[in-house]
Order: structure tokens, then sequence, then C-alpha cells
């Protein structure tokens, strides 16, 4: 572990030598697992440019008559302090006094004492006084350690189980890099009755285990007589009032909040994240457990059920998943069952990590009496959603959870919802567009009551934070399947309202991504879909940046939230810049049957907006009525491809088939100001100018229209002044918003004049763009010889036309089957796609098959 220590030695070093820069004279206590001589040592080198510093071992007051030479000629020194000396203030104290005394100032000093437990009051005399808090690694400093090897969400849950402790960190990087990233998951398994983590003799533990175990043995002889000190090694994570409460109840005397945080003053307690509890690292605290169910198995069964009868208590203040969380590191299956039953239906708020760790630590076998713990399990593991899904996803998730609760503690909201949902089930399956969108308004409408309701329980004094918080969240939750909701119906406005409700609860009830982590994911990433969706584009950058940062926190990139933001993704790869091979540039992803069809449409659009700028509107025409022929064997109604009607209507524009665009429009699904717009260019297209330019003029005046859409208003408005070359009131100047640069696809989509003139303002190099030719009334189909293959290429195509797969191919050829994957993605790059089934599309609209 030596060379893996020497990193992330190197990795703080630098950021104590800039602290010490600050003043000086220092002093830095901190537990021997921070490493603070061998960090101190090197940030002295660094600091003082490679010089060594006189190190001096302090053992007793006496040893300071060694220093008096040294002090009189101010030279810097190295001190390193015996922990038992600082742990006799009086000894101490005269210590410094002597140093004081005798040189008048003191002589830059760094001091560092290895201890366990800090004595505050004796460093006074020193310009900084600094603890283990600035010897903790981040998550950051974790992946610069691994060398590159650690994945950054890999990283994230070391940071989790270790604190940023640094000989932790060394331990935890090296049995990720050994043993894989399963040995983390082993370091904090949750605690047994009289049972821990690992022995202590136990030869397959990982390094972890065992540098936690040995910190865990010292450690206890210092928290014998210190009751809530051993309390820590049963607990999570808690802030000082609910962890006050909790103690209270469990050691059978008053404990004040301050009494916690002089505790955590005190001891080797850390954390993980600004504005986050400070707690014993997790690896730490189990190996307590252990070490304290080993020396007195009585005592630690009795700490371990007072907790339990503790944290399944109603009148405490922990929030349920608090509950949940603490019951199951300490494995109280009974009492978390009943917790459960109550309070099942904020697992939504956890990330699918933290729902596969729970199911990973839950019993395998479970009795019937424990029916709640059952239910819970199968929602952690996933299994519980199979069959259609006839709601959104969040909106299922809250049925199935309030469905699995004890309708005896039901309350009346979270009966309404219920029943609001349940009613959803079969209204959503309707053919009647305009009954889903009556459902659909009816059930924004109740929501707005129990935001109003949030807001000001949030702000009451009666309603303790541990209560009306987790409501705040459950409300956001469903708030997000509104917005899913509203986004079938084509009512982008409506969408984004639910999303800016739910934005600005959450912000109310100060929720984030360590206490409710699916939900500012999910949060994020309908923002950004939303904002690129609509053409703004700023925004949708901005939500992007923020889900990073939601994924950073949460470790853990679940199914949906990352199919919204590769949509969101897909939908600004039309405004990057494009270079002299534009074609290249836009290089459209690979769609199949999603997981999560709620967000298909919008995922097949992105892809055929990409198609028609790389390879035209035939090819883009082409693809997307092939995904509707197969929309059928999809779980979505017809009015819900409303995306996809939208962009064929308008390619059909473009290319002027008038009654081909008129059909989209009949078939009900598309929402006004599309509509308006997709009206607008067949009356441009059958000689009907100035109609044309009145039903554009009123889809830009629509305030719900979205960005794009405002857009494509103008691009026909352009057309139509062109066409009757009448460029008066300024419209000229249309054809130069800066827009159009960074909304190419929405250019594709224009009639061929209004093309012309907006791409005569974007400039030449975008002409030869397949989709913003203008050489085309009606594209010109284009000939193999467009695009080479080599002769290895086209076999390759023949077998996947062939429906033949990688390995058969292989034994056809008689080549290596690394060899037809690396030939497999120079043919797909050539088409200008990245799945089998565009290949194949795109291949057959140019002749090559």
């Amino acid at each position: 572990m030596s060379t893996t220590l020497d990193r992330v030695v190197g990795v703080v070093a630098p950021r104590l030598a800039d602290l010490l820069a600050e003043g000086e004279t220092a002093i830095l206590h901190a537990p021997h697992e921070f490493a603070p001589i061998e960090i101190g040592e090197a940030a002295l080198e660094l600091l003082d440019r490679g010089e060594p510093r006189d190190r001096y071992d302090v053992r007793k007051a006496a040893d300071v008559l060694r220093l008096m030479p040294l002090l009189v000629r101010r030279k810097p020194i190295f001190l390193t302090w015996d922990e038992h000396l600082v742990m006799e203030q009086s000894a101490v104290g005269r210590l410094v006094s002597q140093i004081i005394d005798s040189a008048g100032v003191m002589p830059p000093v760094l001091a560092v004492v290895e201890v366990d437990i800090a004595v505050p009051d004796v460093y006074v005399p020193f310009d900084l006084n600094l603890s283990q808090s600035v010897l903790v690694l981040s998550p950051a400093d974790i992946v610069e350690v691994g060398g590159g090897e650690i994945p950054p969400l890999v990283a994230r849950r070391i940071h989790q189980a270790t604190g940023g402790v640094p000989r932790l960190v060394a331990a935890a990087v090296e049995d990720a890099l050994s043993i894989g990233p399963s040995a983390i998951i082993e370091a904090v398994r949750p605690t047994s009755a009289g049972l821990g983590t690992a022995a202590g003799g136990d030869s397959d533990a990982g390094e972890l285990v065992q540098v936690s175990r040995a910190w865990a043995e010292r450690l206890m002889p210092q928290y014998a007589d210190d009751e809530l000190m051993q309390l820590h090694a049963w607990l999570i994570p808690l802030h000082a009032r609910g962890l006050a409460a909790l103690a209270g109840s469990v050691l059978g005397r008053p404990v004040t909040p301050a009494e916690v945080r002089s505790c955590h003053d005190a001891g080797a307690f850390v954390s993980t994240a600004p504005g986050l509890p400070r707690a014993l690292p997790t690896t730490l605290a189990r190996a307590l457990a252990a070490v304290s169910s080993e020396q007195d198995a009585l005592a630690a069964r009795s700490m371990r059920r007072a907790v339990s009868r503790a944290a399944a208590e109603e009148g405490n203040e922990l929030t349920p998943l608090e509950r949940i969380w603490l019951l199951t590191s300490i494995s109280a299956w009974a009492g978390l069952n009943g917790v459960l039953g109550r309070k099942m239906v904020h697992l939504v708020l956890l990330s699918g990590t933290q729902l596969a760790e729970l199911a990973q630590y839950w019993p395998e076998q479970i009795p019937q009496e424990w029916e709640y713990l059952a239910a819970a399990t199968s929602f952690a593991d996933g299994s519980w959603l199979t069959g259609h899904r006839q709601l959104p996803l969040p909106w299922l998730e809250l049925m199935y959870l309030f469905n699995a609760e004890d309708p005896a503690g039901r309350g009346d909201d979270a009966q309404i919802v219920l029943d609001h949902l349940v009613r959803g089930v079969a209204q959503a399956q309707s053919p009647d567009i305009e009954e889903v969108r009556a459902a659909v308004v009816a059930g924004h409408e109740m929501l707005r009551r129990l935001t109003s309701e949030s807001h000001h329980r949030l702000v009451d004094p009666a309603a303790p934070p541990s209560f009306s918080r987790p409501k705040a969240a459950l409300v956001c939750y469903a708030l997000l399947g509104q917005a899913d909701a509203y986004l079938s119906i084509a009512r982008l406005g409506s969408a984004q309202e639910c999303v800016n409700e739910a934005t600005a609860l959450a912000g109310a009830a100060n929720l984030d991504a360590y206490s409710a982590p699916s939900l500012m994911a999910g949060l994020t990433a309908r923002s950004a879909v939303l904002a690129a969706k609509a053409g703004v584009h700023d925004r949708a950058a901005h939500f992007l940046g923020q889900y990073e940062e939601v994924v950073a926190v949460t470790a853990s990139r679940d199914t949906e939230p990352e199919q919204i933001i590769s949509i969101s993704r897909r939908y600004r790869d039309d405004w990057h810049r494009l270079g002299s091979d534009a074609v290249d540039v836009l290089e459209p992803s690979d769609v199949e049957i999603s997981v999560v069809p709620q967000y298909l449409p919008l995922e097949v659009e992105a892809e055929g907006l990409s198609l028609l700028l790389a390879r035209g509107p035939v090819v883009a025409s082409q693809w997307l009525k092939a995904f509707l022929a197969r929309a059928r064997w999809i779980n979505l109604l017809s009015w819900e491809w409303w995306s996809l009607h939208a962009t064929l209507a308008m390619i059909e524009v473009r290319q002027g088939n008038s009654e081909a665009a008129q059909r989209w429009v009949e078939g009900g699904t598309l929402p006004e100001s599309m509509s308006l717009v997709i009206r607008a260019g067949i009356e441009l297209n059958n000689g009907n100018a100035e109609q044309a330019n009145q039903l554009a003029d009123r889809a830009a005046a629509l305030p719900d229209t979205p960005e794009r859409w405002r857009l494509a208003a103008y691009g026909v408005k352009i057309a139509t002044m062109a066409a009757t070359r009448d460029l008066e009131n300024g419209t000229e100047l249309l054809a130069r918003l800066p827009q159009w640069r960074t909304s190419l696809s929405v250019v594709a989509l224009l009639p061929a004049a209004g093309r012309r003139a907006v791409v005569d303002q974007l400039g030449e190099e975008y002409a030869d763009v397949p989709g913003l030719r203008l050489d085309d009334a009606a594209p010109v189909r284009r000939e193999p010889a467009e695009i080479e293959l080599t002769p290895r290429q086209m076999d390759v195509l023949r077998g996947l036309e062939a429906g033949k797969t990688a390995s058969e191919i292989a034994d056809d050829l008689v080549l290596g089957r690394e060899t037809i994957r690396t030939t497999t993605k120079a043919l797909y790059k050539r088409l200008g796609v990245h799945s089998k089934a565009s290949a194949l599309q795109v291949a057959r609209s140019v002749g090559l098959i």
C-alpha cells in the first residue's frame, strides 16, 4: 500500500503547503490514519523548496531543552509530538510557554500530533490550528490517486465509504484495483447482531477492512467510558439535532445538539461534503461495531436493540430515509419492516446505486410476516416493474409504493394521489386525446394544491423539517411525472411549468443530490431536455452541466435520466459549429426499442433531425416513417408520437407535398403553435402568400410557442416574403438572427426560399450540408458512388443485411471478430450512423444494397 499512500500524500500535500504559507507557526493534529506526519513533511518540502527542516520528536516536556539553540537562531523546525504528551495538558502548556519565553517569538514551526481525540485548548499559541479536515481527499482526488484506473463513480463510492481519510483511501484503492469495486461494498456491509464486518484475523479481508479494524482496536479503549462516542459505531451520518434526539432515547438521558457537536469536534469525524453532518467513516464505524461485539457481545446487542427501537419511533426527528438507512445499517429487519409499512414511498428519492445497495444488504430470505420489506426489496431490485407502462415512470413508482404500504397508515393526501394515479391508468389508454388532456390538467390542479400546502408547511414553525422536507420531496417527484404527462400530449409549456414548480419547491425545502438524489437527477434531466427540445440552447447547456454535478454526488447513472440526458445532447448536436466536413460532425446515435418508452418519441425525433442534416430529407423521412411503422409494438398510443408527426409534416412542407403535410395536421395530435407553422407552409406551397404570412405571425406570437418552432415560423415568413419579393418592415432582418446558426435542423425544415435566405447569411460553408442544400426542389437521390466503401466493408454490410451476427460474419470471411468489429465501426462512420438499423436504412436509400 506504500506506493498508493505515496500518491495520496502527493495529492494532499500541495493543498497543505498553501495553508502553511498563511502563517509561520502551525500545529496539525489528526489520527494516524490521516497520515499527518507524511503529508506534513511533504508539504514542508514544497514550502521550503526542498531544504529539509530539523525534525524533533517531543516525547516529554523536558525535551524542549533540546530546542533552545534552534529557537535562538530562529531556524525552521518540524516537530512531532507524542499523543500521550498532548493528553497531559499542563505539560503541553508548560512546553509552549517555555518556547515563547525563551525565544520571545516562536520560530517557523510545524508541529504535528498524531492523536485520536483532539484537545483544542492546547493549540491556542499557534498561528494556524489545523485539524484532520485539511487532510481529507475528494472524489476527484481519489480519481487522481487511481492513476486513471479508478472511474469517477467508483471514486465516489470509495469516498462515501472512507470519508476521504488518506490511509483508508489508499487501502480502498488497493482493494478496488486488486479485488474489484465489490470490495468497497463488502467493507461497508451492515452490522448484524453480535457480528462485525470481519474478524481481526480474517486473512481474506481486504486491505480496507484490515486498516479500519486496526484503527477501531486502537480507539476502543479511548471510547470505553464514553457512551455517546460508542453510539456512533451504530449510526449513520445524522445532523446534530436528530442525533441528539435519537441519542437521548438510546442512552436514557438528555443529550443536546451542542454535546453532539462537541463529540464530533473531539474525535475522528469527517464530513463527506459541505453541509453534510460529520460522522465516523463508514468502514471505521463498522469495524468499531465488530470490535465492541467481540469484547462485550451482551452490551453490543443491547446498544443495537436500543438504536433499532429508537429509529422506529415516530416521535424523533429522523427523516424516513434516515430511519431506513439506519435500520438497514444494523440489520434490524423487523423494525425496518414496520418503518417501510409507513414510509416505503420515500424510496423513490434514492438513486439506482443506493437501491441496488439496499437490495444487496437486505436479507435474501424474507418471512411472510415482513411483507413490507418484501415489497420494498422488489422495488429496490427492479423486479416490481413488469408488463406495460401506462403512466410516466415517476407516477408508476409512486403508485406501486403507496399501494405496498399499510393502508391504515396512509394519509389523506397520499390516498388522494393514489386514487388519481389508479384512475390515470385507465384514462391514459383512451384513444380520445381530449379525454386524456382533461385528465392530465386535472392532475396538475391537484398537485398545485399540494405544492402550495408544502410551501406553507415548510415555513410553519410547528412542522419539523424531518416531516415537511420529505413530504415536499414527494410532491416534487409527482410533478416530474406531471411534466412527463404534459410532454406526452404535446404541452411543452405546461411541462416546463411543472418543472419550474418542482424546482421552486425543491429550493424552498433545501433538497439536493444528497437528500433526494433520484429527484434531483430527474429534475435536471427534464430541465435539460425541455430546454433542448424548445431550442433554448444556453439553458440546455446549463442543465446538462448541473446533471453531471448531480451524478458526481450520487455516483449513479440511472437508466431514465441517462436516456433523457442523451436525448438532450442529441437535440444539441445540431448547433455545433460545422467544420470543413459538415457531414462527419453530425453522427446519428443508436436508437433501439427503449426500456423507457415515455421518451422514445423524442429520441427518435432527435435522431431524425440529425439524419435530416447529415443525409437530407429523403433519408430522414424514410427513417422516421420506418420507425413509426414499428411503433405499434411499443406501448405508446398514436397521439404520443406527435413530435414525429410534426417533423414529418415539416419535411413534407419542405418537399412541397402539401396534401401529405395536411394529413399530419388533421391527425389532431399537434399543438396549436406547430399546426399554425405547418399550415403556413402549406399555404405558401399553394401560392397563398398572404394567408401563409398571417399564420406564421400567429404562430410566432403565441406565448407557448417553443423557440425552435418560433424560428420555423420566422423561416416560413422569410420564404413568403422572398416569394413575393416583398422585403418591407425589416423582414430581411429575420434571416440574420443569430439563432439560425445554433438551430440548423430548423433551417433544414424550411421551404427552399426561406432556406436560401438563411443559408446566404450563414455562409458558403453551410451550402453543401446535405440537409441545407438549395439545388433540389425535390431532393436528388444520392448515388452509390457518392459513398465509397471498401470491399471488406461491403462484405460486412451484406452480412448485416442478411441478419448475421459479428461472429457469423467473421466465420464467413475467415477473419477475426476484432477485425469485423473494427470494420463495422468504419462502415458506420462512412455511412454517418451508429447502429445497424440506421446503417441498413441509409445503405438502401443510396442503393448500396
